[in-house]
């Protein structure tokens, strides 16, 4: 059989919504969950990547980045740098699964710069002036 291409693992996205639901479910069940989709081993099925929006997706409730200041203000140095509503939703489910899968890979991908380093001074639409191919940070 010829070999054309090698997988390393399959995956899925951790979004602040899924996040926001895993943490309505009570702790053993939402460890339950987390167990069958990323332990190595047993019934699960192993998920090996994972990506997770830095700032939030079209999956949240709410636009927001890490770095949200008034319309006409700017931020260079980071200094409202703020985790904002994932530190509750997200970051516990992120240090759940990787109590489980410590090895599991992570994509981090923005779906927006901050408002503030876009044209149109908005999170939705105009451009950051940047060009990436593929913003993103992997953390393993």
């Amino acid at each position: 059989m010829e070999q054309y291409q090698s997988m390393e693992g399959f995956g899925f996205a951790l979004t602040g919504g899924s996040a926001q639901l895993l943490m309505k479910m009570s702790a053993p069940q939402r460890t339950a969950l987390l167990r069958e989709l990323f332990a190595p081993g047993g019934d699960g099925i192993h998920v090996s990547y994972l990506r997770v929006s830095i700032g939030s997706s079209d999956m949240n409730d709410h636009a927001f980045s890490y770095d949200d200041v008034a319309v006409g203000q700017t931020d260079p140095q980071l200094a409202k740098f703020n985790l904002g509503p994932d530190r509750d939703t997200v970051v516990p489910v992120l240090k759940e699964i990787l109590t489980l899968n410590p090895h599991i890979m992570i994509l981090g991908s923005p779906w927006s710069a901050p408002a503030w380093m876009k044209t149109n001074d908005n999170l939705k639409g105009g451009n950051s002036g940047l060009s990436f191919t593929r913003p993103m940070l992997v953390i393993s």
